[in-house]
């Protein structure tokens, strides 16, 4: 059934996935599901998600100078260092780190000694200040073109996302009709195993009421357009059957 979408009187001439019957549904590929994505968003009034397009970062000088920091526990020391041996007489020194502390509206400095902490050189590519002036306005721009991409794609995970949920029930309706068409097609493969062991269709409609209920038989010959006679009376010792409970009393005999 056609979900209700406001306006539908005017979508006869249209091409319209929940027009087809179930077992067109269940032959359809994923491929074929595409050729009703547009008619299904125009329909939910949502626009259809267009591919992302970003836009090429520009070139600017990368660091290449090399640098020796210190770095104590999680921090690095706002120092460097030309020479790894430059680094190491600096920690000889025994320095300290000063950390700050917010005690309501005021700040406190207090200095921490880093023999405490692990403390590690590293080797780095900074600037130098002269290639970072020159190189500013490139940086600058690189800057803006990153932050006008990631905008970008967080819009299009967002509208991404919103035609997924709209389309949701389509997708979900069409693996169900799949599964459907797997289960009755179960029976019809059943059903001619058994006629290939009993060799008699009536014999085998008999023993296919006892592995499949009325309702499923029914929806298989109606799916498949097929014929399986079941004698009125098999489906008396089946699942199909009323249940009845013996009394405690009651013996076979």
């Amino acid at each position: 059934m056609r979900p209700r979408v406001e306006g539908n009187d005017i979508e006869d001439n249209m091409n319209i996935y929940w027009d087809l019957s179930e077992k067109d549904r269940a032959n359809l590929t994923r491929e074929d599901i595409e050729q009703y994505i547009d008619t299904e968003l125009m329909r939910l009034g949502v626009l259809k998600v267009k591919p992302l397009v970003l836009d090429p970062v520009p070139t600017f000088p990368q660091p290449a100078q090399r640098y020796f920091r210190v770095r104590c526990g999680h921090y690095f020391l706002d120092v460097a260092f030309d020479r790894q041996e430059e680094a190491q007489a600096f920690i000889a020194l025994n320095p300290k780190r000063v950390d700050m502390s917010h005690l309501g509206h005021e700040s406190h400095n207090f200095a921490i000694d880093m023999s405490d902490e692990e403390i590690e050189i590293v080797s780095v590519s900074m600037f130098d200040r002269e290639t970072f002036t020159m190189a500013r306005d490139d940086l600058r721009q690189a800057d803006a073109v990153k932050a006008s991409n990631n905008k970008k794609q967080h819009e299009y995970d967002e509208a991404i996302k919103k035609q997924k949920q709209v389309l949701s029930g389509l997708w979900n309706n069409w693996s169900e009709c799949k599964s459907k068409c797997n289960r009755l097609r179960r029976v019809l493969e059943t059903f001619a195993d058994y006629q290939r062991i009993a060799t008699d269709p009536v014999v085998a409609a008999r023993f296919l009421a006892k592995a499949f209920s009325r309702g499923e038989i029914a929806e298989t010959v109606e799916w498949f357009g097929v014929t399986i006679d079941v004698p009125p009376d098999a489906f008396s010792y089946t699942r199909d059957a009323p249940q009845v409970r013996a009394e405690e009393n009651d013996t076979p005999f």
